[in-house]
């Protein structure tokens, strides 16, 4: 708010308070994903990739649908309502960037597997695989 010459209010905080939580939402549901994918690869990219390929489109369209809700509230004529909508519309539009954009870059960065083998060879043996097929 002090970077737009706004000044702090109370219905802005608890905009900004109930749209993190929300966006906190997503960002759970990303990393579940991408734990489960990492369990089953070692490489990072392929997990990240199949975190974003399967949780991507609904964070996406939760936001959408956050997004309009909020933009109809935008026109109303109570001053308090305005600025609920801008601030719940600009956090729930900072979330989906940072957990589309900034997120798996930094897992990229950080997020290595502590994990020597896949999952899958973990429960499987590659050697128990082999003897089955003989």
């Amino acid at each position: 708010m002090w970077c737009f010459g706004q000044p702090l209010e109370l219905v802005s905080v608890l905009a900004f308070t109930v749209c993190l939580g929300i966006a906190v939402d997503d960002t759970i549901h990303f990393m579940t994903r991408y734990r489960d994918e990492a369990a089953m690869t070692l490489d990072q990219r392929v997990a990240i990739e199949r975190t974003v390929l399967g949780v991507g489109a609904a964070m996406v369209m939760t936001t959408v649908v956050l997004l309009a809700g909020f933009s109809t509230v935008m026109m109303s004529d109570s001053r308090e309502h305005h600025i609920f909508a801008l601030m719940g519309s600009g956090t729930i539009a900072a979330a989906i960037v940072g957990d589309l954009v900034f997120l798996p870059a930094l897992l990229m960065l950080f997020g290595r597997s502590q994990r020597k083998t896949p999952l899958l060879e973990q429960v499987v043996p590659e050697t128990a695989l082999a003897a089955t097929h003989q």
